[in-house]
């Protein structure tokens, strides 16, 4: 799935496998509050498995985040 992110939150669906955002850092975390959470860089995979609510926006004014459904660890 492509999650088009703004600054806004949005939920991820999946429940695990592997984030990657492409051109764009992305704010991932269980609250949708900014600055709660993970800063996920521009270039890096990493897999996760979720087990409450995760939230995902843009950590500047826009990025793409990619999810797969299969875990290839951190890259």
């Amino acid at each position: 799935m492509i999650y088009h992110l703004k600054n806004d939150w949005q939920e991820i669906t999946e429940q695990e496998g592997t984030f990657y955002a492409p051109s764009r850092a992305v704010e991932l975390s269980d609250a949708q509050e900014a600055g709660t959470g993970l800063i996920l860089p521009a270039g890096v995979a990493v897999s996760f498995k979720r087990t409450g609510k995760l939230y995902a926006r843009a950590a500047s004014s826009h990025a793409r985040l990619n999810v797969v459904g299969v875990s290839i660890g951190m890259v």
